[in-house]
Protein backbone atom coordinates (compact mmCIF):
# COMPACT_ATOMS: atom_id res chain seq x y z
CA UNK A 1 0.00 0.00 0.00
CA UNK A 2 1.30 3.96 -0.76
CA UNK A 3 2.13 5.18 2.31
CA UNK A 4 -0.45 9.06 3.29
CA UNK A 5 3.01 10.99 3.46
CA UNK A 6 4.40 9.67 -0.18
CA UNK A 7 0.78 10.95 -1.34
CA UNK A 8 0.83 13.64 0.24
CA UNK A 9 4.49 14.73 -1.33
CA UNK A 10 3.06 14.02 -4.68
CA UNK A 11 -0.20 16.08 -4.44
CA UNK A 12 1.90 19.08 -2.80
CA UNK A 13 4.45 18.42 -6.23
CA UNK A 14 1.86 18.19 -8.58
CA UNK A 15 -0.44 21.37 -7.04
CA UNK A 16 -3.03 21.66 -9.41
CA UNK A 17 -1.73 20.06 -12.46
CA UNK A 18 -1.49 16.48 -10.81
CA UNK A 19 -1.78 14.02 -13.78
CA UNK A 20 0.82 15.60 -16.57
CA UNK A 21 3.37 15.96 -13.95
CA UNK A 22 3.04 12.50 -12.23
CA UNK A 23 3.23 10.67 -15.59
CA UNK A 24 6.68 12.99 -15.98
CA UNK A 25 8.46 11.27 -12.88
CA UNK A 26 7.19 7.84 -12.68
CA UNK A 27 9.92 5.66 -13.79
CA UNK A 28 9.68 5.36 -17.85
CA UNK A 29 10.03 1.31 -19.13
CA UNK A 30 13.30 0.54 -20.84
CA UNK A 31 13.62 1.24 -24.15
CA UNK A 32 13.46 -2.74 -24.93
CA UNK A 33 10.15 -2.45 -24.49
CA UNK A 34 9.22 -4.05 -28.47
CA UNK A 35 6.77 -0.64 -28.96
CA UNK A 36 6.61 -1.52 -32.60
CA UNK A 37 6.25 -4.69 -33.05
CA UNK A 38 4.45 -6.35 -29.98
CA UNK A 39 1.15 -5.66 -28.21
CA UNK A 40 0.90 -5.61 -24.56
CA UNK A 41 -2.10 -5.91 -22.83
CA UNK A 42 -3.75 -7.48 -20.38
CA UNK A 43 -4.20 -10.69 -22.13
CA UNK A 44 -0.85 -11.00 -23.32
CA UNK A 45 1.73 -10.67 -24.80
CA UNK A 46 1.24 -10.66 -29.18
CA UNK A 47 4.49 -10.09 -31.18
CA UNK A 48 4.16 -9.25 -35.14
CA UNK A 49 6.68 -8.32 -37.42
CA UNK A 50 3.79 -6.37 -39.69
CA UNK A 51 4.71 -6.24 -43.52
CA UNK A 52 1.67 -4.22 -45.05
CA UNK A 53 0.38 -2.60 -41.66
CA UNK A 54 -2.70 -4.86 -41.10
CA UNK A 55 -1.89 -7.36 -38.46
CA UNK A 56 -3.35 -10.93 -39.62
CA UNK A 57 -2.87 -10.00 -42.86
CA UNK A 58 -0.72 -12.38 -45.63
CA UNK A 59 2.22 -10.36 -44.69
CA UNK A 60 2.05 -10.97 -40.83
CA UNK A 61 4.60 -12.92 -39.64
CA UNK A 62 4.52 -13.34 -35.80
CA UNK A 63 7.19 -14.65 -33.35
CA UNK A 64 8.01 -15.78 -29.73
CA UNK A 65 9.19 -13.33 -27.28
CA UNK A 66 12.58 -12.76 -26.31
CA UNK A 67 13.72 -12.82 -22.65
CA UNK A 68 14.81 -9.59 -22.77
CA UNK A 69 11.20 -8.23 -24.28
CA UNK A 70 9.65 -10.73 -21.67
CA UNK A 71 11.88 -8.70 -18.89
CA UNK A 72 10.62 -5.38 -20.26
CA UNK A 73 6.87 -6.46 -20.53
CA UNK A 74 7.09 -7.51 -16.72
CA UNK A 75 8.06 -3.69 -15.87
CA UNK A 76 5.41 -2.62 -18.20
CA UNK A 77 2.92 -5.11 -16.39
CA UNK A 78 4.62 -3.34 -12.90
CA UNK A 79 3.88 0.22 -13.66
CA UNK A 80 -0.24 -0.63 -14.78
CA UNK A 81 -0.20 -2.18 -11.18
CA UNK A 82 1.29 0.71 -9.82
CA UNK A 83 -1.38 3.56 -11.84
CA UNK A 84 -4.23 1.26 -11.15
CA UNK A 85 -3.04 1.55 -6.67
CA UNK A 86 -2.17 5.32 -6.88
CA UNK A 87 -5.71 5.97 -9.02
CA UNK A 88 -7.66 3.92 -6.23
CA UNK A 89 -5.80 5.45 -3.61
CA UNK A 90 -5.78 8.87 -4.75
CA UNK A 91 -9.91 8.55 -5.66
CA UNK A 92 -8.70 10.12 -9.33
CA UNK A 93 -9.84 8.40 -12.21
CA UNK A 94 -7.84 10.28 -14.64
CA UNK A 95 -4.62 8.87 -13.42
CA UNK A 96 -6.21 5.88 -15.53
CA UNK A 97 -6.91 8.01 -18.34
CA UNK A 98 -3.20 8.97 -19.35
CA UNK A 99 -1.81 7.07 -22.92
CA UNK A 100 0.10 5.29 -21.18
CA UNK A 101 -2.48 2.98 -19.47
CA UNK A 102 -4.12 3.17 -22.32
CA UNK A 103 -1.85 2.12 -24.52
CA UNK A 104 -0.35 -0.61 -22.63
CA UNK A 105 -2.76 -1.58 -19.87
CA UNK A 106 -6.27 -1.29 -20.87
CA UNK A 107 -6.84 -3.94 -23.41
CA UNK A 108 -10.40 -4.29 -24.61
CA UNK A 109 -12.27 -7.74 -23.81
CA UNK A 110 -11.80 -9.63 -27.44
CA UNK A 111 -15.77 -11.02 -28.15
CA UNK A 112 -15.17 -13.91 -30.11
CA UNK A 113 -12.99 -17.15 -30.58
CA UNK A 114 -11.57 -15.98 -34.22
CA UNK A 115 -10.07 -12.92 -33.13
CA UNK A 116 -8.55 -14.36 -30.11
CA UNK A 117 -7.43 -17.54 -32.33
CA UNK A 118 -5.64 -14.74 -34.97
CA UNK A 119 -3.93 -12.99 -31.55
CA UNK A 120 -2.92 -16.57 -29.65
CA UNK A 121 -1.18 -17.45 -33.14
CA UNK A 122 2.29 -16.21 -31.63
CA UNK A 123 2.06 -18.80 -28.83
CA UNK A 124 2.56 -21.64 -32.02
CA UNK A 125 6.26 -19.73 -32.68
CA UNK A 126 5.84 -19.73 -36.43
CA UNK A 127 9.09 -19.10 -38.21
CA UNK A 128 10.25 -18.15 -41.76
CA UNK A 129 11.39 -21.15 -43.28
CA UNK A 130 15.55 -22.01 -43.80
CA UNK A 131 15.77 -21.52 -47.65
CA UNK A 132 18.24 -24.31 -49.26
CA UNK A 133 18.71 -23.32 -53.02
CA UNK A 134 21.58 -23.94 -55.29
CA UNK A 135 23.59 -21.83 -56.16
CA UNK A 136 24.24 -21.43 -52.37
CA UNK A 137 23.67 -17.74 -50.99
CA UNK A 138 27.18 -16.16 -50.72
CA UNK A 139 30.11 -14.73 -51.94
CA UNK A 140 32.13 -17.22 -54.31
CA UNK A 141 28.73 -19.20 -55.24
CA UNK A 142 27.74 -18.59 -58.67
CA UNK A 143 24.89 -20.60 -60.98
CA UNK A 144 25.01 -21.01 -64.49
CA UNK A 145 21.83 -20.10 -67.22
CA UNK A 146 20.22 -22.58 -68.66
CA UNK A 147 21.35 -24.86 -65.46
CA UNK A 148 18.89 -26.65 -63.06
CA UNK A 149 18.32 -24.62 -59.45
CA UNK A 150 17.24 -26.61 -56.38
CA UNK A 151 15.18 -25.10 -53.52
CA UNK A 152 13.83 -26.80 -50.73
CA UNK A 153 13.01 -26.20 -47.11
CA UNK A 154 16.27 -26.65 -45.20
CA UNK A 155 15.82 -29.37 -42.04
CA UNK A 156 12.00 -28.67 -41.80
CA UNK A 157 10.79 -28.91 -38.48
CA UNK A 158 7.40 -27.67 -36.73
CA UNK A 159 8.27 -23.99 -36.78
CA UNK A 160 9.56 -24.02 -40.33
CA UNK A 161 7.41 -26.05 -42.01
CA UNK A 162 4.92 -27.71 -39.22
CA UNK A 163 2.74 -29.33 -37.94
CA UNK A 164 2.98 -27.44 -34.87
CA UNK A 165 0.05 -26.83 -32.16
CA UNK A 166 -0.25 -25.04 -28.77
CA UNK A 167 -3.07 -24.52 -26.11
CA UNK A 168 -3.47 -20.65 -25.68
CA UNK A 169 -5.84 -18.39 -23.25
CA UNK A 170 -7.02 -15.42 -24.42
CA UNK A 171 -9.59 -13.42 -22.43
CA UNK A 172 -12.39 -15.92 -21.73
CA UNK A 173 -11.54 -18.36 -24.44
CA UNK A 174 -9.54 -20.80 -24.34
CA UNK A 175 -8.30 -22.49 -27.70
CA UNK A 176 -6.72 -25.42 -29.14
CA UNK A 177 -4.53 -24.18 -32.03
CA UNK A 178 -2.59 -25.97 -34.91
CA UNK A 179 -0.87 -24.82 -38.22
CA UNK A 180 0.99 -26.33 -41.59
CA UNK A 181 2.85 -25.34 -44.55
CA UNK A 182 0.17 -25.73 -47.18
CA UNK A 183 2.70 -24.23 -50.06
CA UNK A 184 5.43 -22.16 -50.78
CA UNK A 185 6.16 -19.56 -53.11
CA UNK A 186 9.33 -18.64 -54.41
CA UNK A 187 10.01 -15.55 -56.42
CA UNK A 188 12.96 -16.13 -58.17
CA UNK A 189 13.51 -12.38 -58.51
CA UNK A 190 13.19 -12.45 -62.77
CA UNK A 191 9.71 -12.40 -62.92
CA UNK A 192 9.32 -15.67 -61.94
CA UNK A 193 7.40 -17.45 -58.89
CA UNK A 194 7.69 -21.51 -58.50
CA UNK A 195 4.99 -22.95 -56.36
CA UNK A 196 6.23 -25.66 -54.30
CA UNK A 197 3.24 -27.98 -52.53
CA UNK A 198 6.19 -29.79 -50.52
CA UNK A 199 9.05 -28.68 -48.36
CA UNK A 200 11.51 -29.28 -51.65
CA UNK A 201 14.21 -31.87 -52.01
CA UNK A 202 17.42 -31.34 -50.93
CA UNK A 203 19.99 -31.17 -53.36
CA UNK A 204 22.90 -33.05 -53.30
CA UNK A 205 26.11 -32.75 -56.07
CA UNK A 206 27.20 -36.24 -55.66
CA UNK A 207 23.63 -37.78 -56.17
CA UNK A 208 22.18 -35.30 -58.14
CA UNK A 209 24.60 -33.74 -60.57
CA UNK A 210 22.73 -31.50 -63.00
CA UNK A 211 19.43 -33.42 -62.89
CA UNK A 212 16.49 -30.84 -62.20
CA UNK A 213 14.43 -31.25 -58.74
CA UNK A 214 11.77 -33.31 -59.14
CA UNK A 215 9.61 -31.52 -57.25
CA UNK A 216 10.51 -27.59 -56.75
CA UNK A 217 13.19 -26.35 -59.45
CA UNK A 218 14.31 -23.13 -61.77
CA UNK A 219 16.31 -22.61 -64.74
CA UNK A 220 17.26 -18.90 -65.34
CA UNK A 221 17.85 -17.84 -68.74
CA UNK A 222 19.96 -14.34 -67.74
CA UNK A 223 23.17 -13.86 -65.28
CA UNK A 224 22.48 -11.37 -62.59
CA UNK A 225 22.30 -11.03 -59.00
CA UNK A 226 18.79 -12.29 -57.72
CA UNK A 227 17.14 -11.51 -54.55
CA UNK A 228 14.86 -15.03 -54.05
CA UNK A 229 11.65 -15.11 -51.58
CA UNK A 230 10.00 -17.96 -50.33
CA UNK A 231 6.79 -17.41 -48.94
CA UNK A 232 5.52 -20.46 -46.80
CA UNK A 233 1.40 -20.52 -46.55
CA UNK A 234 0.44 -21.62 -43.65
CA UNK A 235 -2.82 -22.87 -42.31
CA UNK A 236 -3.99 -22.07 -38.99
CA UNK A 237 -6.85 -24.02 -37.32
CA UNK A 238 -8.21 -23.75 -34.13
CA UNK A 239 -11.17 -24.90 -31.97
CA UNK A 240 -12.73 -24.19 -28.38
CA UNK A 241 -12.72 -27.22 -25.63
CA UNK A 242 -15.24 -29.76 -26.52
CA UNK A 243 -15.25 -28.42 -30.31
CA UNK A 244 -17.84 -26.31 -30.23
CA UNK A 245 -16.54 -24.05 -32.12
CA UNK A 246 -13.62 -24.12 -34.88
CA UNK A 247 -12.05 -21.93 -37.73
CA UNK A 248 -9.02 -21.73 -40.15
CA UNK A 249 -7.14 -18.94 -41.10
CA UNK A 250 -3.59 -18.69 -43.29
CA UNK A 251 -0.60 -16.64 -42.54
CA UNK A 252 2.51 -15.97 -44.37
CA UNK A 253 6.48 -16.50 -43.19
CA UNK A 254 8.85 -14.81 -45.49
CA UNK A 255 13.14 -15.45 -46.16
CA UNK A 256 14.99 -14.20 -48.75
CA UNK A 257 18.60 -14.60 -49.72
CA UNK A 258 20.56 -13.17 -52.71
CA UNK A 259 22.01 -15.31 -55.45
CA UNK A 260 24.90 -15.06 -58.58
CA UNK A 261 23.94 -16.51 -61.68
CA UNK A 262 26.82 -16.12 -64.40
CA UNK A 263 26.87 -17.72 -68.32
CA UNK A 264 29.28 -20.03 -70.01
CA UNK A 265 32.33 -18.16 -71.58
CA UNK A 266 33.27 -19.76 -74.62
CA UNK A 267 37.31 -19.00 -75.78
CA UNK A 268 38.17 -19.75 -79.15
CA UNK A 269 41.90 -20.21 -80.36
CA UNK A 270 42.99 -18.01 -83.72
CA UNK A 271 44.95 -20.12 -85.69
Amino acid sequence: MLSISRWTIYRKLLGIAPICLLFAALPVPATAVPMKICDHTPRGVICRFVDDGTPGSGGTRSRPLTEDEIRAYQRVQQECRYLEQMSQESGDARVLQNSFYQRHCAGTAISDPGTAAREAVAFLGLQPPRMGITPSPGPGSVGLVGLPNWMWVDNPDAQTFGPASATASIDAWTLTLSGHVESVDWDMGDGQVIRCNGPGTPYDINRHGFQPSPDCGHVYTKQGVFTVTATAHWRVSWTTPGGNQDGTFLIDQVASEQITIGEWQVLRKKN
